[in-house]
């Protein structure tokens, strides 16, 4: 079906986001061993990333409920844009780990705020292919920047350069938000502005054990990867030999696969249902590792990127449009903000385990990872097969509907 602009808009401000994100991403862990860091350090930066979005996502999602997605997005965007800049001027892996904390903070708002405007802004029938649309603008994002970033240290090496630039694009991208985006009119009108663990459940989706499995779902896609996400870069370089440009082609073969998959394949639960995508999407995340288990070539890492695309496209905008469907309105952010927590914890856990792993072991540890990895994603799609959620309750709040799309 077709949709409204403003899907398209904020697939835009999204595609600036990652664009920026991703400049950094191939010069990270060069960047770190300047501070004499290697793949425990990176590890504690990925695990601070992770502590603070863990911390701050449910109150970001619940100020975004009670004061607007637009708003939420765009001041994200103005303090990711200040940590950037504080990477610059940092003397020692202690500033690295403040600005990354604060990094970690502000991101933490743009993701749930972001996802509930695109649910709020489509109907039923169109609900993933708009969140598809969307992430697939952060997939496209992904694909660019590791390569404008490897390019802009090959011409001209200096670790400064990518994080300012970063800065600058997400500061374009609150500008294009602040004149693009209308801001959601789903907003809660209450008198109690407390934040209580009572009111908390209240507003979380029943039954409470079919939200827990779409938690453990979510926490198998996003822990598989990160438990070898610190170390990955390192046996990039240091185990099969390769170079930035490389690896920069690697991030964006993946990001062209999750944004195809997500932006064509998205829609797909649509037709044929949500739990089914999920599955089917989670089944083919695990391949990816089986696959990296054996990749010892350039070619081989690049097809798994393809496998794992695919899989993730197919998942990402189902989940995402279920979880939407299951929660009243008012409470999108808030409840997408916990999902964000849980993810939270499990890129704070799992690149520890990981990198410590990793470092321990040394040779042929990524192979063991790579096999880890595969239970951890097998288990989210058996998982998924016990998402049976009721329809809504009742809001106990009064609200606006967004007027949608004709």
């Amino acid at each position: 079906m077709a949709q409204s602009k403003q899907i398209y808009f904020l697939s835009l401000v999204a595609m600036i986001i990652m664009t920026g994100f991703g400049i950094i991403f191939p010069i990270f862990p060069k960047y770190v061993e300047l501070f004499d860091g290697g793949v425990w350090e990176l590890g504690i930066l990925t695990a601070a990333w992770a502590l603070s979005a863990m911390l701050f996502s449910p109150l970001a999602g619940s100020l975004a409920d009670r004061y607007g997605r637009k708003l939420m997005i765009v001041v994200s965007l103005i303090g990711y844009s200040i940590s950037n800049i504080g990477f610059v001027f940092s003397q020692s892996f202690t500033h690295l780990l403040i600005f990354r904390f604060l990094e970690g903070t502000f991101s933490a708002g743009i993701n749930p705020a972001a996802i509930a405007l695109a649910s709020e802004l489509s109907e039923e029938d169109g609900r993933a292919q708009a969140i598809g649309i969307v992430t697939a603008g952060s997939s496209i994002g992904i694909v660019i920047g590791p390569m404008v970033g490897g390019v802009i240290f090959e011409l001209m090496p200096s670790f400064a350069l990518p994080f300012f630039v970063s800065a600058i694009l997400g500061i374009v991208g609150a500008i294009v938000a602040v004149f693009l985006l209308e801001e959601s009119k789903v907003i809660q009108k209450t008198d109690n502005q407390r934040f209580s663990l009572r009111e908390v459940y209240h507003k979380l989706p029943k039954p409470i054990i079919s939200f827990v499995v779409y938690i453990f779902v979510t926490l198998s896609s996003v822990g598989a990867w990160m438990l070898i996400e610190p170390s990955f870069s390192f046996y990039i370089y240091d185990d099969l030999n390769l170079e930035p440009f490389h690896f920069g082609v690697f991030v964006s073969v993946y990001g062209v696969m999750v944004a195809i998959g997500q932006g064509v394949l998205g829609g797909l639960s649509d037709k044929y249902g949500r739990k089914p995508m999920i599955f089917i999407g989670a089944l083919i995340n695990a391949l990816f590792y089986v696959i990296m288990a054996h990749a010892t070539t350039f070619l081989l890492l690049n097809i798994a990127a393809i496998v794992a695309g695919i899989g993730l496209g197919l998942m990402n905008p189902a989940i995402n449009a279920l979880i939407t469907e299951v929660t009243n309105e008012e409470n999108h952010g808030l409840v997408l903000g916990i999902g964000n927590s849980a993810i939270g914890l499990s890129q704070i856990v799992a690149p520890l385990i990981g990198s410590y792993y990793y470092e321990v072991v040394g040779e042929n540890a990524m192979t063991t990872l790579f096999w880890i990895s595969t239970a951890i994603a097998f288990s989210g799609a058996l998982l998924a097969l016990f998402l049976n959620f009721k329809a809504k309750h009742l809001p106990e709040m009064t609200h606006e509907s967004y007027p949608l799309p004709n």
